[in-house]
């Protein structure tokens, strides 16, 4: 199981790197800017901007065929599924790790916080979406 979750970030590892270069952006942006109407939309896709790795994983690895050689391993099948399944949850923790500095920074910055109130319908609509997308990518891929 170990090898296979390293075998996901290791083809997502560019990638991975690329999405936090994002999000960090999200965050200074919005940080420089001082909007707190857009901190949910930033939150959410501060989250959703690392499981969208996913699909890049699933590709590189049709690409390489390595579905078919992974197929072969003395493992079952559904330690491969977990595996996927595994990497994407620890996707979405990496994102709402990042998202969790953006309300801690304008809390810092003394900006108005009556919009905090709202900030887990950015959470929980990122990952409710996410979590409907993902069986639709293992299908697609």
């Amino acid at each position: 199981m170990q090898g296979l979750l390293l075998n996901n970030f290791y083809s997502m590892q560019n990638n991975i790197k690329t999405s936090f270069g994002i999000a960090l952006c999200l965050l200074f942006v919005s940080f420089v800017a001082g909007d707190t109407s857009v901190l949910n939309a930033v939150i959410a896709a501060q989250i959703m901007v690392f499981p969208v790795n996913v699909g890049a994983s699933l590709q590189i690895d049709e690409a390489s065929k390595w579905s078919r050689i992974e197929i072969t391993l003395p493992i079952k099948r559904k330690t491969i599924i977990d595996a996927k399944y595994i990497s994407f949850i620890m996707l979405i923790l990496m994102g709402t790790a990042i998202s969790l500095f953006t309300p801690v920074l304008f809390y810092l910055r003394d900006l108005d916080t009556t919009s905090y109130l709202n900030l887990s319908s950015g959470i929980l609509w990122a990952c409710h979406s996410l979590f409907q997308q993902f069986p639709f990518y293992i299908r697609l891929f």
